[in-house]
């Protein structure tokens, strides 16, 4: 069984050992904003088509007469579970498009590091 490292005899870095990256550069404006669109839209968008389905589904009583008919529980049903996926999607591109973005950044920031390290 291998013995435990000791934290304490650890070999302390000096100062010019330490590599910190340096502040990211916010690049790709365009990107973050489109993935705020998109983020923006997948909310209203997934609420208003759950929305509208639901106030369709409750004028059917009316047009009918009576109590809620079938139709009405299948337009209630479809039109949450479409704004639903809708939400899910639009949600899922802008965090895509954020994912990207972080993955530049890493990339960047890990090559700084590397062109440090190699100069040094």
């Amino acid at each position: 069984m291998p013995e435990k490292e000791d934290l304490n005899n650890m070999p302390e870095l000096k100062k010019e050992e330490i590599i910190t990256p340096s502040e990211p550069e916010k690049k790709y404006p365009a990107l973050r904003i489109i993935s705020g669109i998109y983020e923006t839209l997948a909310w209203i968008l997934g609420f208003g088509v759950a929305l509208s389905g639901l106030i369709v589904a409750g004028t059917q009583k009316k047009v009918y007469g009576g109590g809620i008919t079938s139709s009405g529980i299948i337009i209630a049903v479809v039109s949450i579970i479409v704004g639903a996926l809708l939400l899910i999607g639009l949600l899922a591109v802008a965090e895509i498009i954020k994912l990207f973005i972080d993955v530049e950044e890493n990339t960047r920031s890990t090559k700084e590091i590397l062109e440090t390290k190699i100069s040094v």
